[in-house]
């Protein structure tokens, strides 16, 4: 059986050597109607636009609209990069090494639930750039399923990202000794999100006396 729809196996007497006088009964057929079960996963996730090193929690949830139990339930979540495992709950049912969550079997008008916690990576911890990922379950069963394109559900994360960028310039670039001069320290935002925990560091050298500072945003503490 190749799909949920009732399928006839058909026997036919094709040729005898003596005559048949009666031949409406050469042919016999018994229908078969295989057990089919129709699997829908959806897959949700709790922040959409998180920031590096946030971590963000996928809600994998699998149904079976019936009509019969869907046997050897397997679903597959394969974390793309970018993104690091924290834990599953349930535990003990998800491989993180293989994103296979081994569900068994799924009862007809049942429904299962998976959470997936991840960590949202910077480029350089070696999981590859840090960009939209497309997250895909997808579900499979041994049991026939009469409408496989339920079985997929998706969910796009897409972390925030900020190009900053700064520009130093002096009042006077030869100053004599005992005069005062000023730094001005411009910082820039070119987006396209808005960038959080902002922090210059702009140490003065031993050789210069810090007097005092303005600033259009944030405060600057010349000791450190």
């Amino acid at each position: 059986a190749t799909n949920a729809s009732v399928d006839f196996n058909t026997v036919e007497i094709t040729h005898s050597d003596v005559w048949d006088p009666d031949n409406t009964n050469n042919r016999a057929e018994t229908p078969t109607d295989p057990q089919s079960a129709d699997l829908f996963m959806r897959k949700t996730v709790d922040d959409s636009r998180p920031e590096v090193g946030d971590n963000v929690t996928f809600t994998l949830t699998l149904e079976n609209l019936g009509p019969t139990d869907a046997q050897n339930v397997v679903v597959t979540d394969q974390l793309p990069a970018g993104l690091r495992f924290v834990s599953a709950a349930p535990s003990g049912v998800y491989n993180d090494a293989t994103g296979v969550w081994t569900v068994g079997t799924l009862a007809a008008a049942a429904s299962t639930v998976l959470t997936i916690t991840a960590e949202v990576l910077e480029p350089s911890s070696g999981a590859g750039p840090v960009s939209p990922s497309q997250n895909r379950a997808t579900a499979t069963s041994t049991t026939v399923d009469p409408n496989p394109g339920n079985n997929t559900g998706t969910s796009t994360v897409t972390p925030l990202q900020a190009d900053l960028a700064i520009f130093k310039s002096a009042s006077n670039l030869t100053p004599q000794i005992g005069t005062e001069f000023t730094y001005t320290i411009q910082v820039s935002n070119l987006g396209p999100d808005t960038a959080s925990n902002v922090e210059v560091l702009d140490q003065i050298p031993a050789d210069l006396v810090y007097v005092s500072y303005t600033s259009t945003a944030g405060t600057y503490d010349p000791g450190t």
